[in-house]
């Protein structure tokens, strides 16, 4: 709980806080993968951690999150919220379409948790403000699935579908 607030993301991040965590996320116990979830979505929404956690291994168990049959709602929003933070760094946008995860997004944006479908629409937003992959998110099918999120009385999902579609 303490991470969440932002001061002490900034104490976190400069004790050496991220390091431990990076160095977990590239366990090969997706228990553990899970279990750190929460503390790289919360170190993500720091600038300076964006590029670090994209670049050091944790992209891939992020990602391998996102579905909720998987792995719950719960890591499933946390996932497209760590997502959708690391794309605000756009020098990881081309890691973070490369990796595939935008299909896995697109299909989180029919989930019956609206928590879910915000986070997802938010991470497809924040790529789709960029021209080079608004066209390669919209030929990848996600049209139809964030013109559903109009007919959800979320503004803040409206608003990123909005984004997303341009």
């Amino acid at each position: 709980e303490l991470s969440k607030n932002p001061d002490m993301m900034e104490v976190i991040t400069e004790a050496g806080g991220l390091e431990p965590v990076l160095y977990l996320a590239r366990s090969d116990d997706k228990k553990v993968q899970r279990d750190i979830l929460t503390a790289l979505t919360t170190l993500s929404f720091l600038d300076r951690n964006k590029s670090p956690i994209c670049m050091n291994g944790a992209l891939t168990p992020i990602i391998d999150c996102i579905d909720e049959s998987q792995n719950g709602t719960t890591a499933s929003k946390l996932a497209c919220s760590a997502i959708a933070n690391l794309i605000e760094a756009t020098d990881n946008m081309q890691t973070i379409f490369n990796h595939g995860c935008i299909p896995l997004l697109i299909s989180a944006l029919e989930s019956e948790s609206e928590s879910v479908r915000r986070e997802s629409a938010r991470a497809i937003g924040n790529l789709a403000v960029s021209i080079e992959y608004c066209d390669r998110i919209l030929e990848l099918g996600a049209s139809r699935r964030l013109m559903s999120c109009f007919q959800r009385r979320n503004s803040e999902c409206q608003r990123f579908a909005s984004m997303a579609l341009g």
